[in-house]
């Protein structure tokens, strides 16, 4: 019988601190010959199955597409839409035979909250395994910033992580995780794995990987993979902004059958202690400027500079509505600022019908009633349509820009700036992005614009680099950093080992 396998995927990071959960018109739905076909458009367009498929089209495997559903970063999956894509898995599979099945590789955000469960993204294995059986490879890719629980690690064979921060090996990551089930597929046992928990909190704009030590650190764990008894390890940096026991910093590893891998867990023990060591070194990578330091340092003259609201950053799964920079220019009467965007329905439904007129507005807080609020009259230069955005409205006040939409857009491209014909590199403004760490098209800018400049700013939200602010219950303590240095804590990681699902040795280790 010709081998087959399976794929599909379930992408959401979510953010337990965003009240609103994601909106259930923002899922995209890939089902059969729809996720099959990824793998003929440009692969650098596309995502970490694409990338599986070309893998799994050139080893001669037959592929049987199951489905995959995504939406963007936001508040935590409504319970509904989670139940309506667990039946249709469970129909999808259902369709399809088990002695067929030679492998399952699965795409998981890694970071995914849904409303009214407890860990929706071990449902999701364990959904896959009841039907193929538990001797059957199966893989799953996350992104860099999961937190993966006991039980998903326990329920597969091995993890594959992104190695990039912004993301730039999405589709790499596919082909790895597609290369390492054909590798299980060979073997006809089941692999190692190893699981390695730190307690570190570490938001994404600390984990840059073309900044030390993350650099390095990742660099590390690649390397590590080299002996040939190690057939994947992976940094997961974990998601700070879920309320969830799994959010910290963790290491995977996968290894061949055989022998305890004594030598390997060694490795990368010693591994996870570098990591742990340069636990404040994280902290200091980036620089992170006030409301007001930022204000001041970024006048706008030999510019252009981008400010990053990084507490209000959307691809974190803030809001997106809160106008505590906007307010603090307004106050100060500074002028040549761009903000872009704020989320405010209401007050775009007032200027689409005064476009050329002076209209009195009140913004912030009009999707959650949270921060501060801005009145002001503001003058409405043009209002238009945008397939990502909505309803676009472009107003002036005081010498300077304000881009309202009616839905959430994440700030990965200059070119979204520039199809609402507002220039993106004009060497006297100053930018205020609804953004983390800037993402690879921005960062091409910085690089070849001269005196571009930018500065991510610590602004109060849903993604706020301050974790102290956030009312965690469910975390693990102690972790670093909300339990500092000074109060003589012993530190310890929590080291899990396990061949297939059988049971797991848990070892808690000082660091």
């Amino acid at each position: 019988m010709a081998r087959r396998v399976l794929i599909g995927g379930f992408w959401h990071e979510s953010d337990t601190f965003n009240p609103l959960p994601a909106a259930s018109d923002s899922f995209v739905w890939l089902v059969g010959e729809d996720l099959t076909e990824l793998g003929d458009r440009p692969a650098g367009k596309d995502n970490e199955l694409a990338g599986a498929l070309v893998e799994f089209g050139a080893a001669g495997l037959g592929v049987d597409s199951l489905l995959a559903v995504s939406a963007p970063v936001s508040g935590p999956v409504p319970g509904p839409v989670f139940d309506h894509f667990l039946s249709a898995l469970e129909h999808r599979l259902a369709v399809t035979s088990p002695q067929a099945v030679s492998g399952v590789y699965f795409a998981l955000h890694g970071s995914t909250s849904v409303t009214d469960r407890e860990d929706a993204q071990a449902e999701i294995v364990s959904t896959l395994r009841r039907h193929v059986g538990r001797n059957i490879p199966l893989v799953i890719s996350v992104d860099l910033h999961a937190s993966p629980s006991p039980a998903l690690i326990a329920g597969v064979d091995a993890i594959v992580g992104y190695r990039t921060a912004p993301h730039r090996d999405i589709v790499d990551t596919g082909r790895r995780a597609a290369r390492l089930l054909l590798r299980l597929m060979a073997f006809g046992s089941r692999p190692w794995k190893i699981h390695i928990r730190l307690p570190l909190l570490l938001p994404g704009e600390y984990g840059q990987t073309d900044l030390e030590p993350m650099r390095s650190l990742v660099a590390n764990v690649a390397d590590y993979t080299n002996q040939p008894e190690i057939l994947e390890a992976s940094f997961l940096q974990g998601y700070p902004w879920a309320d969830n026991p799994n959010a910290m910093v963790s290491l995977c590893a996968a290894l061949a059958p055989g022998p305890a891998p004594e030598s390997a867990r060694e490795q990368l023990i010693d591994l996870a202690r570098n990591v742990f060591a340069q636990r404040a070194a994280f902290y200091r990578s980036t620089p992170v400027l006030s409301i007001a330091d930022a204000l001041a340092k970024a006048d706008g003259r030999d510019g252009p500079w981008y400010l990053c609201d990084s507490g209000d950053n959307p691809t974190a799964g803030a809001v997106e509505d809160r106008v505590d920079l906007l307010q603090h220019v307004l106050v100060h009467r500074l002028s040549n600022f761009l903000f872009a965007p704020i989320v405010a329905p209401t007050a775009v439904d007032q200027c689409i019908r005064q476009v050329g007129r002076r209209i009195s507005l009140t913004l912030g807080g009009q999707l959650v009633q949270a921060g501060p609020q801005v009145s002001a009259s503001f003058h409405v230069l043009a209002a238009v349509k945008d397939s990502l955005a909505g309803d676009v409205a472009i107003l002036a006040a005081d010498g300077n820009r304000i881009v309202l939409t009616t839905r959430r857009v994440a700030m990965h491209d200059p070119a979204w700036l520039a199809g609402l014909g507002l220039d993106a590199t004009d060497p006297g403004t100053v930018y205020v992005l609804k953004s983390g760490y800037l993402f690879p098209a921005y960062q091409d800018l910085l690089a070849r614009v001269p005196g571009a400049r930018a500065y991510l700013v610590a602004t109060p939200g849903a993604s706020s680099l301050d974790l102290a602010t956030f009312p965690y219950r469910r975390l693990r303590r102690p972790i670093y950093p909300l339990d500092g240095e000074d109060l003589g804590l012993d530190w310890s990681m929590t080291v899990i080992t396990a061949r297939g699902d059988s049971e797991w040795e848990t070892e808690t280790l000082a660091l």
